[in-house]
């Protein structure tokens, strides 16, 4: 019903900055360190590309094929969307609903009513579930 796809990583589609680098005022540390990672990737992956996919950092964007049914979409729009999940992932699944959107309007239309898709931006949601846990295990 689902494949996932991972082509080996590279630093060729640039990176991501998280919200938390703004909030830290540490733009320009992570800047120069995706900048150093970037470089030294280039030499590495002259000499060997299969070695050279370890270098590059988690901030950095990938190419990823998602192939799926429509119930499995459903499914993974609702489970990644949800406000608990980590902010990356419900940014990319909100993106592919709005996306798919324009060629299922009346399953959009379904999917929207019955709340099986979570629009909203909230970036520390896991934190607050994280924080829940821990106080109800002092319990």
């Amino acid at each position: 019903r689902c494949n996932q796809t991972f082509p080996i990583p590279t630093c060729d589609f640039g990176y991501n900055t998280p919200w938390l680098i703004h909030l830290a005022g540490l733009e320009q540390h992570y800047k120069d360190h995706q900048e150093r990672t970037q470089e030294m990737f280039e030499k590495a992956k002259k000499i060997c590309l299969e070695e050279a996919m370890i270098v590059p950092t988690l901030g950095f964007k990938v190419k990823q094929i998602f192939d799926a049914d429509i119930e499995e979409w459903i499914y993974v729009w609702r489970l990644r969307t949800t406000e608990y999940g980590h902010f990356s992932y419900r940014q990319i699944f909100q993106e592919t609903f709005k996306q798919a959107k324009p060629y299922i309007p009346l399953l959009a239309e379904i999917i929207e009513k019955k709340d099986l898709i979570n629009m909203t931006e909230v970036h520390h949601g896991r934190a607050i579930e994280e924080k829940r846990l821990q106080q109800k295990n002092k319990i």
